[in-house]
């Protein structure tokens, strides 16, 4: 339980932190914008850190078969 609430606390950071930071960082900034972008589709197709590489889900990947949605 302490391990999800770790992670909870981490995700919610970034998104609600350390998003608009990098949001404001990248204003005005058309390389490091394309930079940024082009990193984030190249994560997103289990490039540099899939998933399953750096473990910071909130939930397990096989709990989609026990929930009822």
């Amino acid at each position: 339980m302490l391990k999800e609430l770790i992670k909870t606390a981490l995700v919610v950071a970034v998104f609600f932190v350390g998003a608009p930071i990098m949001g404001a960082l990248l204003k005005n900034r058309r390389g490091w914008q394309r930079a940024a972008f082009a990193l984030m589709c190249f994560m997103t197709i289990n490039g540099l850190m899939a998933e399953g590489n750096w473990g910071k889900t909130l939930m397990s990947n096989v709990l989609w078969r026990v929930l009822p949605f």
